[in-house]
């Protein structure tokens, strides 16, 4: 994890929005790292765990182009008062552009191409247009395989933030290839305004929902695997995750971190064992 001490003042331009509308972040071009603010959801927390189980406890680095983003948590002085933030290493080369899913379908379909989503009558039917259509405008045929592994390791974190502007992929001189995993801040239920710190994490399990499809995880990731074969292998028991998980928390208040490792283990756990 880095140690130093980031001061961050109002003159520092902030460089993007988030999908939540309210995250500042910035990019330093010395050190070649993101730094986004973590506004109350815990979102740090969730990218660097992920981050950390796809990296020590699958195989997602070693199936074929695939690689992780490294994310981790550090605090700064963000315009005078202290914040945490999520950390992340810039995986774009110089020659490389990232190109989302929304821009692929909407330059090669056109804006109309929602409509034709939503005109397929099944969930198989609107998995096979996107990656039929993604990989026609774009000649990357292992874009299936590539989204099916997005869909397992959203299941295993229960993130619900991936939508056609976070399915990327990264344009070359060579053509495309996948994008490093990124952009899993919306997982293990976090966000206690939509999951209530008074209501057991079981309770949200099976309430949780797979984007862009808005359907359950499990049916989703099903019916991919049976479209384009199974990707994602998952290792870990509770004992491995707990020394990670622990060292996270200590960036957060202490009222807060029984609750935050209780809803992590959990989903954890719980979608291991019913999904790998």
């Amino acid at each position: 994890m880095a140690q130093d001490h980031l001061i961050f003042h109002t003159n520092d331009r902030v460089v993007t929005s988030t999908s939540l509308g309210n995250q500042e972040k910035w990019f330093d071009a010395e050190k070649n790292l993101w730094y986004k603010v973590d506004n109350g959801h815990f979102e740090a927390l969730a990218e660097a765990m992920a981050s950390e189980v796809l990296r020590r406890f699958t195989n997602a680095a070693q199936l074929p182009g695939i690689s992780v983003a490294h994310y981790w948590v550090d605090t700064a002085d963000v315009h005078g008062l202290p914040q945490v933030l999520s950390v992340s290493e810039n995986f774009k080369a110089g020659n490389e552009s990232l190109i989302t899913a929304h821009t692929i379908l909407r330059n090669s379909l056109g804006r109309g191409y929602i409509q034709e989503f939503n005109d397929r009558n099944s969930l198989k039917e609107r998995i096979v247009f996107l990656v039929d259509s993604v990989e026609a405008a774009t000649g990357f045929s292992g874009f299936g395989a590539y989204f099916t592994t997005l869909l397992e390791l959203d299941a295993l974190f229960l993130n619900q933030d991936r939508h056609l502007n976070n399915i990327a992929l990264l344009h070359t001189d060579f053509g495309c290839k996948p994008c490093p995993i990124f952009d899993c801040g919306a997982s293990f239920l976090l966000d206690f305004n939509l999951y209530r710190p008074d209501i057991e994490t079981r309770a949200f399990l099976s309430k949780a929902q797979c984007l862009p499809f808005k359907s359950s995880f499990t049916r989703t990731v099903h019916t991919a695997q049976s479209l384009y074969g199974k990707q994602l292998e998952v290792d870990f028991a509770r004992s491995d995750i707990e020394p990670l998980l622990d060292a996270y928390l200590d960036y957060y208040p202490k009222q807060f971190r029984y609750l935050l490792k209780e809803r992590v283990l959990t989903v954890l756990l719980a979608q291991k064992k019913k999904l790998f």
